[in-house]
């Protein structure tokens, strides 16, 4: 097997329930392109796909890729994707032109039955795929256009009515097939629909007025016929999307937290979620906040949710996010260097000994970086107003587009740049974010290990010492 595996994104969380590997062979006639693409979502609380390139040998590739549960696995060739349905323990064979990969695919192996059901359904329903989101970052939901649009022209009876429609085409397009590919299509539909019925009362969500909007979404019609808490659908792309786009509707009869929509959400996913569901969309808003750089939700709601939350999994899963998103250097000395900031003065480590100094490395093309300046802008102006020295380092390659960045996003403190990648030797840079926190005597410090970390309250102490 000849293949080069390249990963789209770094996932932070480890496969902690049963897997298995999944092995497929690609064969291509007349190939176009020496090499295709396969993706997937590997887990729910990212929403981030993982992806492999692999090289062909000849015509045909062989490779496996592991799995926690049955999954639609993306395979691009040239300007063609082709969906797969995909279980631990299947041996797939996957047979198409290059000059129409679509239009001549053809499956063998253990999969085959349900691929060949999975490319029926998608002849008639996965094309026109232009896409309106209708979401936070914390909680992404995605929705045809043309459906946001009759959402907006439909009353809402006529509007359920062609979903329900939609529904029934779909449910009989999925003959053929195993049993366990008709679960899995079932539960994807059912949900899908509910979903889309809710699509409604985001379009519309001016007709209503305060708890107007609960109410409606709650006995309306919208969650017929699905089960809001159901914990074996939790590895479904279509349960994960109701779970989300059912929290992000009956936010809109809200009155905007001002601490942050996400406060919003932790609070609507304990008053209508029960269970695994409920320890699953709170775990997944505690993830994305750490991830972009809020600590504000993790501080007030983490510990307690800790405490009460009895799904030992989704803690497991949280502690390791939590702890990988905010890792410190090494005990010792923080190296000492000399940059030059926006308005051209010299700035080095050195100066600011007998301060305490948070160092955050960062890129105009790391969105995590930009997210953590502007989720943490206020937690960062308590630090400084504390005398903690904020230093903000840079690692672009353009003057010009630094500082067009610093004028979009609120960066407090000092703002250096280093463009010759001097830092990233002298701190041993791989990724991005990273963050430090360096005492009065130029020593990494650390935040506690155990629980959520009070950052406020932690520099606060260094600062007394």
């Amino acid at each position: 097997m000849n293949t080069v595996k390249c990963v789209l994104f770094c996932l932070l969380f480890p496969i902690l329930v049963w897997a298995g590997e999944a092995n497929i062979t690609v064969t291509v006639n007349s190939p176009t392109a020496t090499s295709f693409y396969v993706s997937h979502v590997e887990n729910f609380f990212s929403d981030e796909e993982i992806g492999y390139m692999f090289n062909l040998s000849g015509n045909s590739s062989n490779f496996s890729i592991t799995l926690d549960a049955p999954k639609f696995v993306d395979v691009k060739y040239d300007q063609a994707t082709i969906r797969l349905f995909v279980q631990p323990g299947d041996q797939q064979q996957v047979i198409f032109s290059g000059h129409d990969p679509a239009g001549t695919i053809q499956f063998s192996g253990s999969g085959a039955g349900n691929n060949n059901a999975l490319k029926r359904f998608m002849q008639s329903f996965g094309s026109d795929y232009t896409n309106r989101m209708y979401s936070h970052e914390y909680l992404p939901t995605i929705f045809k256009e043309q459906l946001a649009e009759q959402a907006g022209m439909l009353s809402e009876a006529q509007y359920f009515a062609l979903v329900e429609k939609t529904k029934r085409e779909m449910q009989s397009a999925t003959a053929g097939g195993s049993g366990q590919f008709q679960t899995f299509m079932k539960t994807w539909i059912d949900y899908e629909a509910s979903a889309n019925k809710l699509l409604y009362y985001h379009v519309n969500k001016y007709l209503f007025r305060g708890a107007e909007l609960q109410n409606a979404i709650n006995s309306g019609g919208s969650l017929t016929g699905v089960q809001v808490n159901n914990d074996y659908a939790l590895k479904n792309p279509g349960y994960v999307k109701f779970l989300s786009t059912y929290i992000l509707a009956l936010n809109n009869g809200m009155k905007l937290n001002n601490k942050g929509v996400e406060f919003n959400f932790f609070e609507l996913a304990g008053k209508h979620l029960q269970g695994k569901a409920q320890a699953f969309v709170k775990t997944k808003l505690l993830f994305k906040t750490y991830r972009f750089g809020q600590t504000d939700l993790a501080q007030e709601q983490y510990k307690s949710f800790k405490l009460s939350n009895r799904h030992q999994e989704f803690n497991a899963l949280l502690e390791k996010a939590i702890g990988s998103t905010t890792e410190f250097a090494e005990a010792g000395s923080a190296p000492d260097f000399t940059l030059t900031d926006e308005n051209g003065r010299t700035v080095s480590l050195s100066q600011y000994r007998g301060k305490v100094v948070y160092l955050s490395f960062w890129a105009t093309w790391c969105k995590p970086c930009l997210k953590g300046f502007e989720k943490s802008y206020y937690i960062r102006q308590k630090l400084e107003a504390q005398g903690i020295v904020l230093i903000n380092v840079s690692i672009d390659k353009k003057d010009a587009t630094w500082r067009s960045t610093m004028q979009r996003i609120k960066m407090p403190g000092i703002n250096l740049l280093d463009s010759t990648d001097m830092m990233m030797k002298k701190y041993n840079l791989t990724s991005l974010p990273v963050y430090h926190i360096i005492d009065k005597n130029g020593q990494y410090a650390f935040l506690p290990t155990e629980g959520v970390r009070d950052i406020v309250e932690e520099f606060a102490k260094l600062a007394r010492q």
